[in-house]
């Protein structure tokens, strides 16, 4: 947990910003919500209530996928990429975070064990069978057995909103 924490603060996150996480992949590439949707959420987040962001990737996204999180990363004083670490790393970092979005995937389960409130992504699975055990997730589905991308930005920002604005809220 203490490396975690370094490598937060040496990435230029001050302790007091709340932390969101958001993994953009899934084993399965029809439960990916479309990358560039992911990058407009965090556009919009980080000019409403300026969070510090963690992306991840891993094994099951590409070479290519995780270029574009590069990129992207690299443009944003606010943005860490975290590619291709240890579950017990990523399970630490993931512990420092207010809130996490992703796709349904292992990974999206590992957050909400770890604590975070989650906003899950669901299509063509189904959520009733497959959601994250906890309190404190969230669904936003497309409607089994939907498309993902039938999913609005909108939805998932006004439900980040909503979740940093309790969490806020309570931490006052």
């Amino acid at each position: 947990l203490d490396s975690a924490r370094l490598l937060i603060e040496e990435a230029g996150c001050a302790g007091d910003r709340i932390l969101i996480a958001v993994h953009p992949g899934s084993g399965g590439t029809t439960k990916r919500w479309r990358l560039d949707r992911y990058f407009k959420l965090v556009e919009k987040l980080r000019k409403s209530s300026h969070p510090f962001f963690l992306l991840f990737s891993g094994p099951a996204e590409g070479p290519d996928t995780k270029k574009q999180i590069d990129r992207f990363s690299l443009r944003c004083d606010d943005v860490l990429h975290i590619s291709d670490r240890k579950l017990v790393e990523a399970a630490s970092l993931l512990s420092l975070c207010g809130l996490y979005i992703g796709n349904d995937s292992g990974f999206t389960h590992l957050a909400a064990a770890m604590g975070c409130d989650v906003i899950a992504l669901f299509g063509p699975t189904d959520p009733a069978l497959w959601k994250p055990v906890g309190p404190r997730v969230e669904i936003i589905s497309a409607g089994f057995p939907g498309a993902v991308d039938e999913i609005t930005a909108a939805a998932v920002y006004e439900k980040a909103v909503s979740l940093l604005a309790v969490r806020f809220a309570l931490n006052r």
